[in-house]
């Protein structure tokens, strides 16, 4: 099952003091009073005083003050009796003076004693543990205010009047006079606890749960002295699944009368539920106990709830894992996108006519071997000119200064003999017509050429 504490400060109904009018509630001019939980605590000289607590739990701590008119006390919890004593020559505030933990899930009862002559004790908060749900589960609260529509006032909204009192929650509260007036409250949980006010005032009242009723005193009969704000009037646990139906009953004994002049007032209720676990559960006792504040599996709650933050810690939660999950996204991203782009670069650039070839830059090694240069000019010779004329119209007879890639082939064409073709294949005689060069003895011949002509006016 899943544990929590649950504290509560000296002026819980929970608490029974007795005799009557053995205790004080929290003396006038104390100056130690700021001292104490919540400012308040009971005390008592009375040799034989007891102050008697019943919880459903697994554990409970009392706490108090020691001083130097203190002494002895005896703490029993279930009739198994520790000795102690609260004298000390430098006070000490909020100090354990007995518990026990590791009890059976289940009703128990606490009861200290002052067993000291002519020496006081006091009692300022208790802590109990109890437990709800399944093994291994998890403990969730929600704490709903007095203004919420979820709240029944019976007999008419009328009966009941709204208090803007500092302090409380909201600094509101709902009180009535009338006598059989009720607040109904209806939910789905494992335990739940009703928080409001105690005073000299205040009416006795009952609260039933699922039908199971318990009868609590709000103050009038002694237990309280002054008001106390933001008390747990009631506390129930292991009410089972399903939706169950709280409902507080205001002084009983004189139902139906309006303006009793005793009150009962609620200022918030909240509702503590298990979640999770193997599915077994133990112990289905429905017991109603009075104390402060219950916080999960803390052993120092205040002495009242604030408004249930579960909610609000859910979504804090749920929105930073969303911005760290869009982080993470992000830098894989930013990483993915720098590694595709070194991966890139590190490839060979690729030739857009042949993408399977990779695109090298020219070396001279690279060039052919004794096939031709890079840019040497080629001699393109006039075949028909007469090398013993010279160049025609005065150029050189030198190679040509005019190259282009298209003549860098030429090298490796078939060379054309350095003889003029007009003047080696053919002579001019009287009659006959020889061939004179072998390299062009194939050449066909010809008829004779003709006589030159010539232009009016030459020499």
């Amino acid at each position: 099952m899943a544990s929590f504490n649950v504290s509560a400060e000296d002026s819980t109904p929970l608490i029974t003091f007795s005799p009557v009018g053995a205790w004080t509630d929290t003396p006038d001019g104390d100056p130690s009073l700021q001292s104490y939980s919540a400012q308040s605590y009971h005390v008592t000289s009375a040799q034989g005083a007891t102050a008697t607590i019943s919880f459903n739990g697994t554990g409970i701590w009392l706490f108090g003050a020691k001083r130097a008119n203190y002494g002895a006390y005896t703490v029993a919890i279930d009739g198994e009796v520790v000795q102690g004593n609260a004298q000390s020559g430098q006070a000490a505030f909020q100090q354990m003076l007995g518990g026990k933990s590791g009890l059976a899930m289940g009703i128990h009862t606490a009861v200290l004693t002052n067993t000291g002559s002519g020496t006081s004790v006091d009692v300022d908060s208790i802590v109990f543990e109890t437990q709800i749900g399944s093994s291994g589960a998890s403990v969730t609260n929600t704490t709903t205010d007095d203004l919420s529509p979820s709240f029944v006032y019976l007999p008419t909204p009328q009966d009941w009047t709204i208090n803007n009192l500092q302090g409380c929650l909201d600094n509101s509260l709902h009180f009535t006079q009338t006598g059989g007036a009720q607040a109904q409250f209806n939910f789905t949980g494992d335990a739940v606890a009703l928080y409001g006010t105690t005073s000299p005032d205040h009416a006795n009242y009952t609260v039933s749960v699922d039908g199971a009723t318990q009868a609590l005193d709000g103050g009038s009969n002694g237990g309280a002295r002054i008001l106390h704000k933001q008390t747990l009037l009631y506390f129930g646990s292991n009410f089972g699944p399903g939706e169950h139906v709280f409902t507080m009953t205001a002084n009983p004994t004189q139902a139906g009368q309006a303006n009793t002049g005793k009150f009962m007032d609620v200022d918030a209720i909240t509702v503590y539920s298990a979640t999770g676990g193997n599915g077994t559960t133990t112990n289905k006792v429905n017991n109603g106990s009075s104390s402060g504040s219950s916080q999960s599996n803390s052993s120092n709650d205040s002495a009242r709830p604030s408004p249930s933050k579960t909610g609000l810690l859910v979504g804090v939660i749920a929105a930073v894992s969303f911005l760290l999950i869009l982080l993470v996204l992000l830098a894989f991203l930013l990483y993915r996108r720098r590694r595709t782009r070194r991966q890139r670069s590190k490839m060979p650039m690729q030739s857009p006519l042949t993408p399977g070839l990779p695109i090298q830059p020219f070396t001279p090694s690279m060039a052919p071997q004794n096939t031709y240069s890079y840019r040497r000019p080629v001699s393109i010779q006039n075949p028909f000119a007469d090398p013993e004329r010279g160049a025609p119209y005065g150029s050189s007879a030198g190679p040509s200064r005019s190259t282009s890639i298209a003549s860098n082939y030429m090298d490796d064409m078939p060379r054309t003999p350095g003889t003029s073709v007009m003047r080696d294949s053919y002579r001019m005689d009287d009659n006959d017509l020889q061939v004179r060069s072998g390299a062009w003895a194939n050449v066909p011949q010809r008829s004779a050429r003709p006589p030159m002509l010539r232009l009016p006016g030459a020499q």
